[in-house]
């Protein structure tokens, strides 16, 4: 599907504790810079620890910390494993804690509007394969 931008709804909402006085922004938090980069994103979320989540979603951009992940449904909770495609990377899932989320109104080439939710990612942790399914399974 091909989509362009139409518009920012600036709708977003932040995760507990982001709230506080004196707060930094999330490009303030950020140590290293992000890069514009699209790439398909496996996502699993664990639910309940008896079950689990596939979505695949895309990247909007990346840094060595962190991305802003894009997906056509809402990501409950605070933590996801991402598998990217990235031919360096390997066969390797990355913990992810979601640090920021909100929505964005776009359109495709047949003029349909469609909202993305956006999420901005913090890498937590590096897990193999077999590493990923023990947390899965």
């Amino acid at each position: 599907m091909a989509v362009t931008i139409e518009q920012s709804q600036g709708r977003s909402s932040e995760l507990p504790g982001d709230g506080r006085a004196g707060a930094a922004k999330p490009s303030d938090r950020r140590q290293e810079p992000r890069f514009p980069y699209q790439t398909v994103v496996t996502l699993v979320r664990v639910q309940n620890g008896e079950s689990f989540e596939l979505r695949k979603c895309w990247t909007r951009d990346l840094s060595p910390s962190g991305a802003r992940i894009m997906s056509l449904e809402p990501i409950e909770g605070p933590k996801v494993l991402l598998k990217f495609l990235l031919p360096k990377l390997g066969s390797k899932y990355i913990e992810s804690e979601i640090c920021s989320r909100s929505e964005e109104q776009q359109t495709d080439i047949r003029n349909r509007a469609t909202t993305m939710y956006l999420y901005g990612v913090k890498f937590t942790n590096v897990l193999s394969d077999a590493e990923a399914c023990d947390r899965i399974l």
